[in-house]
C-alpha cells in the first residue's frame, strides 16, 4: 500500500509541472493533455496486466497509483463549470463532454498500442 500512495504522489507531482507548462487562457490545457497521457497509459498498464507481463502489484502501483494521482478528473469538472461561471457555456460543455469522450478513447488506443506490441515481441521470439 506504501508504494502505491508513492506512486500516486509522484503522478500528481508530474501532473503538477504539466499542467504549469502548458496551462491554457481559453481551454485548461495542461489538465485535459495530463487527463490524455494518463488514460492512454492506464489503458497500456491494464493491457499489459492482462496479457500476463505484468504483475498485480505492478499493475496497481502504476494503474492506481501513478495514473490515478497523474490524471484529474474532478479538476477536469472544476474547469468546466469555471468556464460555463465565465459564460462560455459551450466551451466548458465542450472541454467536459468531448475531454471525456476523448479519454475514453485514448485509454482504448493504449490497450491498442500495448496489445500490438506484445504481438510484435511475440512474433519475433520464435
Amino acid at each position: 500500500m506504501g508504494w502505491v500512495m508513492l506512486a500516486g504522489g509522484l503522478g500528481a507531482v508530474a501532473r503538477s509541472i504539466v499542467d504549469a507548462r502548458l496551462g491554457g487562457r481559453v481551454v485548461p490545457l495542461g489538465i485535459l493533455t495530463v487527463n490524455l497521457l494518463g488514460s492512454v497509459l492506464l489503458g497500456v498498464v491494464l493491457a499489459l496486466g492482462e496479457a500476463g507481463v505484468w504483475g498485480d502489484f505492478v499493475v496497481r502501483l502504476a494503474g492506481v497509483g501513478f495514473c490515478g494521482g497523474f490524471t484529474t478528473f474532478s479538476t477536469a469538472a472544476v474547469d468546466a463549470v469555471q468556464l460555463a461561471a465565465r459564460r462560455r457555456w459551450w466551451v466548458g460543455l465542450g472541454y467536459w463532454a468531448g475531454g471525456l469522450a476523448a479519454c475514453v478513447l485514448a485509454g482504448v488506443a493504449g490497450g491498442w498500442l500495448a496489445e500490438f506490441v506484445i504481438a510484435v515481441f511475440d512474433r519475433c521470439s520464435y
